[in-house]
């Protein structure tokens, strides 16, 4: 993690993402969008791990369901990377 953390990121959600989500159940779902909102807030929230083989990568645990995101310190930015469920989270990055 950087020395000085902006206040607020910007959380960059793509089109395969949101169909990623589409599929998940909704209680579920929704659960990962507000943890996905509070990222901008908190790119480092409780329970986030730092992924060891994706730079600047973390991951989220939801339940079975893993999110991965990037945080650009510079940009103060984060990206979510993949939602999906952990037997298949760590497959294509």
């Amino acid at each position: 993690m950087q020395d000085s953390v902006p206040n607020k990121y910007i959380v960059n959600v793509n089109r395969r993402i949101i169909k990623d989500i589409s599929r998940i159940p909704e209680e579920i779902a929704t659960r990962i969008l507000v943890r996905i909102k509070r990222l901008g807030e908190n790119p480092f929230p409780s329970g986030c791990k730092k992924l060891s083989n994706l730079e600047n990568g973390y991951r989220l645990r939801q339940g079975d369901y893993r999110v991965l995101y990037v945080v650009n310190y510079s940009l103060a930015e984060v990206t979510i990377v993949a939602i999906s469920h952990r037997k298949d989270a760590y497959r294509n990055i």
